[in-house]
C-alpha cells in the first residue's frame, strides 16, 4: 500500500496540475477574450469605413450625374450655337453669291455703257470733224475772201 505521503503527495501534485491548468485555461480564455473584443472592433471599424465608402460612392455618384447632366446641357446648348452659326454661314453665303452675281450684272451693264459711249463718243467725233470740214474756207477761193463771199 501506499503511504499516506504518497497519497498527499500524489493529491498535492494533482491540485498543482490542476491550478496551473486552471490558470492555463483562465490565459486562454483572456486572450480569446481579447481576440473576441480585437474581432469586434475590427468588424466595426469595416462596417464603418463600409457605410463611409458607400457614402463617398453615391456622393460620387450624383456629383457624376450632375457632371454628365451639365455636359449634356453644354452639348445641347453648344449643337444648339453650331446650328445657328451654319445658319449664318448659309445666309452669308447666300448673300455672298447674290452680290457676286449683282457685280457680275453691273459690271455687264459698266461694260455695254462703255461701249456704247465710245460708240457715241466716235460718232461724235466723226460728225464734230465732217461740220469742220464743211466750216473751214474753201482751198478755191482767195485767202482774203471767206465762204460767204466777203472778205
Amino acid at each position: 500500500m501506499r503511504s499516506l505521503r504518497e497519497i498527499i503527495r500524489q493529491q498535492e501534485l494533482l491540485m498543482d496540475k490542476e491550478l496551473s491548468h486552471s490558470e492555463h485555461i483562465r490565459h486562454i480564455q483572456n486572450e480569446q477574450s481579447e481576440t473576441d473584443s480585437t474581432i469586434n472592433q475590427l468588424n466595426h471599424r469595416y462596417n464603418s469605413l463600409l457605410v463611409d465608402a458607400e457614402e463617398e460612392l453615391l456622393q460620387a455618384d450624383v456629383g457624376v450625374t450632375r457632371i454628365n447632366r451639365d455636359l449634356d446641357d453644354s452639348m445641347v446648348t453648344l449643337r444648339f450655337k453650331v446650328r445657328q452659326q451654319e445658319m449664318t454661314i448659309r445666309s452669308h453665303e447666300t448673300t455672298v453669291a447674290n452680290l457676286q452675281a449683282e457685280k457680275k450684272e453691273l459690271l455687264d451693264i459698266c461694260e455695254d455703257l462703255i461701249a456704247s459711249t465710245e460708240a457715241k463718243s466716235s460718232q461724235i467725233a466723226h460728225t464734230e470733224e465732217e461740220e469742220e470740214a464743211a466750216i473751214l474756207p474753201s482751198p478755191l477761193l482767195p485767202p482774203e475772201m471767206d465762204d460767204n463771199g466777203g472778205f
